[in-house]
């Protein structure tokens, strides 16, 4: 019993490390949200020393949002998570984390508005599925749920192209990806030709 309460405190702990490590960077999250032009969050970014993903991820869609959606910069992909660890964090933007609670509406906002707008951008450049594919084997809880539609989109749009990149990603990233898909055919009918419901095992 104290093993388990002793393993619940250090992650405790580690948790509000991690949480911290994030806030501490609020000021450069505010900044970012409240440039109302291009050039001015181009130039505020471009001073920002070793930016995380995190702060990739904010700039790129604040740029595409005051862009009314003209600008797509290449951290709007990059961005993307690509394992749990960078899940973990990218996650932490929909806890409220931050003392400012318009700054947290708007980050969970930019969230939950980023995988209809990755999947459009992918379709477009298809340069970026394995990343892509990488981003939804990192997914998990609601943030997965939420988001499945849209890998399915991605698919029903580009099937070949979409094939094309999963089958040159290793074992257990194609596992990851059919058992996604298999998850979300369980609500969504995945209208593609058979011969790729074949390769995705999808009934």
């Amino acid at each position: 019993m104290k093993t388990i309460f002793l393993l619940l405190f250090i992650i405790q702990v580690v948790y509000a490390q991690d949480v911290d490590l994030i806030k501490e960077n609020q000021k450069k999250f505010n900044n970012i949200i409240l440039c109302n032009n291009a050039d001015s969050l181009k130039e505020y970014y471009k001073d920002i020393f070793l930016p995380d993903k995190l702060l990739d991820f904010t700039y790129a869609m604040r740029l595409y949002e005051i862009s009314n959606g003209g600008i797509i910069v290449k951290q709007f992909f990059t961005s993307m998570p690509q394992n749990k660890i960078e899940f973990f964090y990218f996650s932490k933007l929909t806890f409220n984390i931050f003392s400012d609670t318009i700054l947290n509406n708007k980050l969970n906002y930019f969230v939950n508005m980023y995988g209809n707008l990755l999947s459009n951008a992918v379709i477009k450049s298809k340069n970026y599925l394995p990343n892509y594919l990488k981003f939804y084997c990192s997914l998990e809880g609601d943030l997965l749920e939420e988001n499945v539609s849209f890998l399915i989109k991605t698919l029903e749009a580009k099937p070949q192209e979409f094939y094309e990149a999963f089958k040159k990603e290793n074992e257990a990233v194609r596992n990851q990806v059919i058992d996604i898909l298999d998850y979300g055919a369980l609500d969504y009918d995945i209208n593609i030709p058979k011969k790729y419901k074949e390769y995705f095992n999808i009934k």
